[in-house]
């Protein structure tokens, strides 16, 4: 590091020294077993208080690790497993993890399941009044429509079933799709609503060159 963007008095740069590393690792099962489906990843991120670069600054050491499974089992049915974990000194900490579930029903119709859990714990010396801790446990069903043509909608419904602390429910349901209206421009949309209000999002996505494609998205939380 070493982009001097200003002063924090939350540091402690006495050395005047601060580093930072990140790991990746990928393995395509297809790599080991001669019919073997599926690729799981790692990553691990490790930056110094004081680190600086862009996108990348902490005034505290920050640990950041994870990994997915993509695990197909048959041409109809693959399930993804997702987890990030971040540790921060005297700050916040969060755990996730989802697992999901898709299957393919006839030619057009796919069927998604999951649930998703995650846990939050302020390690500060005086948390934020509005710093919502503890644990939550969503579960969710997609239902999605593809057309194979130029476009798709889908509907889904999210239930909270577990709670801890002073975490809130997030109910939800909503609907949502995607019209491609020439073979570089796409639009997409999504509306919902439920314990935490409503919400909307419209984006679009431009295919600039084959190497590049330009996004511009809008939403709104009430």
């Amino acid at each position: 590091g070493g982009f001097d963007t200003g002063t924090s008095n939350s540091v402690d740069d006495s050395n005047g020294y601060a580093s930072a590393y990140r790991v990746d690792a990928s393995l395509a099962f297809k790599d080991i077993f001669e019919n073997g489906w599926g690729r799981i990843t790692f990553y691990l991120k490790d930056l110094e208080a004081g680190y600086s670069a862009p996108g990348q600054a902490t005034d505290l050491d920050l640990t950041q690790y994870g990994g997915t499974a993509e695990l197909p089992f048959t041409d109809r049915a693959r399930a993804r497993l997702k987890v990030d974990i971040q540790n921060q000194r005297s700050c916040l900490d969060t755990e996730a993890g989802e697992l999901d579930l898709k299957y393919r029903i006839g030619e057009n119709w796919d069927l998604g399941l999951g649930a998703r859990y995650d846990n939050r714990d302020d390690n500060s010396a005086a948390p934020p009044a509005s710093q919502e801790e503890g644990d939550r446990t969503d579960t969710v069903a997609k239902l999605l429509y593809d057309s194979h043509g130029r476009w798709q909608a889908y509907g889904f419904v999210q239930k909270t079933i577990q709670t801890s602390d002073n975490r809130k429910d997030n109910d939800r349901i909503g609907a949502g799709g995607s019209l491609r209206l020439t073979n570089r421009f796409n639009i997409t949309g999504e509306v919902s609503g439920g314990d935490q209000d409503a919400s909307a999002r419209l984006g679009t996505e431009f295919l600039y060159s084959d190497r590049t494609t330009i996004y511009l998205t809008y939403t709104i939380e009430d």
